[in-house]
């Protein structure tokens, strides 16, 4: 029989944010799951939300139970399915305007699939032109164009689209705390008083230190100097609450990515903005459910911004699954969650930052969210960020990320680059050695990880760094793109879903996992013992059949496979 609401919208019965974190883990698709690896088994561990979090069972049944038998084209809104999912995509939009405090004044409009959609459909709200329309001539005409400031740790996705407009783009340097430095926000808004627009979009939480932003202080900042506040919570939304309006000093916009919380893969990304600031003249996707009439001559724009910006087919399962995504940390309890995160990030300094070889990426004592990047460094040399990873995979069934994390001009702060080292490796990246590119590597311990969870990672972290060189011969290096591959592993074959409508067959049993304890143990073991002897002359029998060039030998930073001369001895 059709269903009039879905199952979960019976209001659920109070239980203690521990109950319902055993409940929510027990739910994570993938959380007894192994993977196969040149060591043997392993079970996955999953260190990567800060990129993309895991779906639950509780979300994907509801959907499979409550959305799809009634599922329909929201634009055919007579019929009962029709009907049925434009009440469950509005109840999504109701339930996140809840969440983040949105008002009557906030407009909140689905976007793509993440945090890019939506500060790019921010720009053409705000009818920013493109770079290629920016006037270059006096001071009076630098006065009537759009100035944009942006903060030290910005996200790619809040740096580049801003760059791409006929606007100035100012960053603002970080101050000795590690965060926005709000005297430096200060001058610069009182220097560029006379400017027609100023936009500050900053991020409230760095996705590569965790750095926590005074939301609250350079909002009033920004108010009292007639300035666009704006936040990127894409990295912080998962574990901090927003307020949209807060007091004294509300947001005009917030953007984030549902798909970075427990729950959310497959969900649309957020805009919720002030409708006051939506004077567009024309949507910024034309297309079906846009218009309220059309003719063969004229067509007339919906007047409610939320259809309007939201044109063609959208994201309707998407919307409805990052709704109930978005929902879990305010069950939970943000204080419960911030408790839980404070004991993460004490328990991984106390073991990361007396660690060999380990240097913690940013402010060590700074207000953050347990996200760290760390760089692998000894007297024998750096590990590169992309072979950690892999040996995280590899002996611990950790998945971490390597790289710059989409913040690039923050990395080169953060590692110190000068202008003229950075342009070389640019050239040395053109040139096909991609491996070149400066990074580090990323992990966070999430508020559902257990202590053993936590300690796991950290002490396998620890090991890598006191005694990771000694397997770098035991592993090729891909210098295009900078992937490390095992020399005796054979890689699996594409993942494909070819057969998908075949029944799957049952997997064969297969012994069961050591315990962490004994992985922790079987993997020191495994690189205090060191690559075999025939792996360090097939590291040095490739490397003199396909030399690197000057320049590239030159600039190179991390130890590679045949660089036997560093990796061998303690660390």
């Amino acid at each position: 029989m059709p269903a009039s609401r879905p199952a979960n919208s019976q209001k659920a019965p109070c239980r203690e944010p521990e109950q319902l974190i055993d409940t929510l883990r027990q739910q994570v698709i993938g959380q007894h799951t192994t993977i196969q690896t040149p060591f043997g088994e392993r079970p996955l561990v999953y260190c990567d939300h800060t990129a993309s979090g895991q779906s639950l069972t509780s979300i994907e049944n509801a959907i499979a139970r409550d959305v799809l038998p009634h599922y329909a084209n929201t634009h055919s809104e007579a019929s009962h399915t029709g009907r049925h999912t434009g009440q469950l995509r509005e109840w999504a939009r109701q339930t996140i305007k809840n969440v983040i405090n949105a008002g009557p004044d906030d407009a909140l409009i689905f976007c793509g699939s993440g945090a890019t959609g939506a500060v790019n459909m921010l720009l053409h709200l705000l009818d920013l032109k493109s770079a290629d329309t920016k006037p270059s001539g006096s001071l009076d005409e630098a006065a009537t164009r759009a100035l944009v400031l942006i903060g030290p740790y910005e996200h790619h996705s809040n740096e580049l689209p801003w760059r791409e407009t006929a606007a100035d783009v100012i960053r603002i340097p970080l101050d000795a705390a590690g965060g926005i430095n709000q005297g430096a926000l200060t001058e610069a808004l009182q220097q560029h008083r006379h400017r027609s627009l100023v936009v500050a979009s900053f991020s409230a939480a760095s996705n590569v230190t965790g750095i926590q932003s005074d939301v609250h202080g350079i909002t009033q900042i920004l108010k009292q100097h007639g300035a666009i506040a704006v936040w990127d919570y894409a990295a912080g939304a998962p574990y901090l609450p927003i307020n949209m309006n807060l007091e004294a000093a509300p947001l005009d916009a917030v953007f984030f990515s549902p798909h970075k919380f427990i729950g959310g893969p497959g969900s649309s990304g957020v805009l919720a903005v002030k409708r006051h600031l939506l004077n567009n003249a024309v949507p910024t996707q034309v297309g079906g459910g846009t218009v309220r009439y059309v003719t063969p001559d004229w067509h007339e724009w919906h007047p409610e911004p939320e259809h309007r910006e939201e044109g063609g087919t959208p994201g309707i399962i998407e919307s409805i699954r990052g709704a109930m995504a978005i929902s879990i940390p305010r069950k939970v309890g943000y204080e419960f969650i911030a408790k839980r995160e404070k004991q993460h990030v004490q328990q991984a300094r106390a073991l990361l930052q007396k660690a060999r070889g380990l240097e913690l990426l940013g402010p060590a004592d700074a207000e953050r969210l347990p996200i760290f990047s760390l760089r692998f460094r000894s007297n024998k040399g750096e590990l590169h960020y992309s072979f950690v990873v892999r040996l995280l995979n590899d002996l611990f069934g950790i998945q971490a990320r390597g790289g710059c994390s989409c913040a690039g001009p923050y990395g080169h702060t953060l590692l110190n680059l000068t202008p003229e080292h950075s342009e070389a490796l640019a050239a040395e990246v053109r040139r096909g050695f991609g491996c070149l590119r400066p990074g580090w590597v990323r992990f966070n311990l999430h508020w559902l990880s257990t202590e053993e969870e936590a300690d796991y990672v950290l002490r396998a972290m620890t090991l890598i760094a006191r005694w990771g060189s000694r397997l770098v011969p035991s592993y090729i290096l891909d210098t295009k793109t900078g992937l490390w591959q095992h020399r005796d592993f054979q890689e699996a074959p594409p993942a494909s879903l070819d057969n998908f409508m075949l029944p799957k067959l049952p997997e064969a049993s297969s012994a069961k996992c050591p315990s962490p304890a004994e992985l922790l143990d079987i993997a020191e073991q495994t690189l205090s013992s060191g690559a075999p002897h025939h792996h360090d002359l097939q590291a040095a029998d490739a490397h003199q059949k396909t030399p690197w060039p000057s320049k590239a030998e030159a600039l190179c930073w991390f130890l590679r496979p045949h660089d036997r001369t560093k990796t061998s001895g303690s660390q």
